[in-house]
C-alpha cells in the first residue's frame, strides 16, 4: 500500500503547467488529478498507470485470501 501511495503522490505532482492542484479542476484535492488524465504530463500518466496497477495488486492480494477463506468456511 505504501508503494501505491508513493506513486499516487508522484503522479499528482506531475500536473501540466497552469493546473492548480488546490483549485476547481481537482475540487481542492490534488489526488483527484489521478481521475482526470488530461491534467497530467506524460510522466504523470506513467506514474498514474503504475499507481492503479499497485492498487489492483493490493486488492487482489487481500481479496483472494478472503474469497478462499469464505469458500472453505474459515470465516465465521
Amino acid at each position: 500500500m505504501v508503494l501505491s501511495h508513493r506513486l499516487c503522490v508522484k503522479a499528482a505532482r506531475r500536473a501540466k503547467p497552469g493546473v492548480t492542484l488546490w483549485g476547481w479542476e481537482t475540487l481542492w484535492n490534488p489526488a483527484n488529478a489521478l481521475l482526470k488524465p488530461q491534467l497530467l504530463t506524460p510522466e504523470g500518466l506513467v506514474y498514474r498507470r503504475k499507481c492503479f496497477i499497485a492498487i489492483a495488486v493490493f486488492v487482489v492480494c487481500v481479496g483472494v485470501p478472503l474469497v478462499v477463506a469464505a469458500i472453505v468456511g474459515a470465516l465465521k
